[in-house]
């Protein structure tokens, strides 16, 4: 059995690579991103503290989680917003190219954190928020930012 380390949060002998389900941890954008099951990382049998060591495949699974949660965000977005308006309509109204969001829904593109989460906010109350969308690029610039102020459609 290997030697057990000392645990920085509560000092005993308890700290080993360990393996479960459930496990988050803050990562970039995300305060909770789950953390794979078949990654072994140090934690703390006695107090469970655990420990994210920086080592490459460590980051590298969790990079990956990242990467998979946002392109679920974005699909689960895509398909809401599609109820209401055409893809192509939501692509014009977000600048972004043609075809790009169809990309993004098959998986075959990563999309940003920011994408995910403009496409999330939009997705939470489609309508109100494309009519808001909407409004604000019609706006002059110097008067977009009272949409803010106003009530919600």
């Amino acid at each position: 059995m290997a030697e057990r380390k000392r645990c920085i949060r509560c000092g005993k002998r308890a700290v080993r690579p360990r393996r479960a389900k459930g496990r988050t941890t803050p990562y970039r954008t995300m305060p909770c991103l789950p953390i794979p099951e078949a990654l072994a990382l140090p934690e703390c049998g006695y107090c469970r503290n655990l420990s994210i060591p920086d080592d490459e495949t460590t980051l590298r699974a969790l990079h990956e989680s990242y990467v998979a949660s946002l392109r679920e965000r974005v699909e689960l977005a895509i398909v809401t917003l599609h109820d209401v308006r055409s893809q192509r309509q939501i692509e014009r109204l977000l600048g972004v190219s043609q075809g790009y969001l169809s990309k993004l829904r098959a998986g075959t593109s990563n999309p940003s954190p920011e994408l995910t989460l403009l496409l999330g906010l939009l997705a939470s109350s489609p309508k109100p928020m494309l009519r808001r969308a909407d409004a604000f690029w019609a706006l002059p610039a110097d008067g977009c930012l009272n949409l803010a102020t106003r009530s919600a459609p």
